[in-house]
């Protein structure tokens, strides 16, 4: 994934959290260099961090469905890899 930043919105499938994101991806280039998630999520700058480094983590993608869910811990689940609520409800999630 490119490091561009994207202004396109993230949207959680369950709780209908809209918002504008600023980057997808692993390696956000507003976090510090040496971070890196193993996961790819949705982030957006901080918008009062100092000399524009730090990012709030909006969600991810569910690791078994691909919908996009928030972080909230009613919307989703993170165990090596993230997973909705409703897969990790009925046992679809694969660990």
């Amino acid at each position: 994934m490119s490091s561009d930043v994207q202004n396109e919105f993230f949207h959680c499938t369950l709780c209908d959290f809209k918002i504008r994101y600023d980057y997808k991806g692993n390696n956000p280039p507003f976090f510090k260099k040496e971070i890196k998630f193993l996961e790819s999520v949705y982030c957006i700058r901080d918008p009062f961090a100092d000399d524009n480094l730090g990012g709030i983590i909006l969600g991810g993608d569910c690791s078994t469905c691909g919908k996009s869910v928030c972080v909230s811990q009613n919307c989703s689940m993170y165990n090596l890899k993230r997973c909705c609520l409703y897969c990790a409800k009925v046992g679809n999630h694969i660990l």
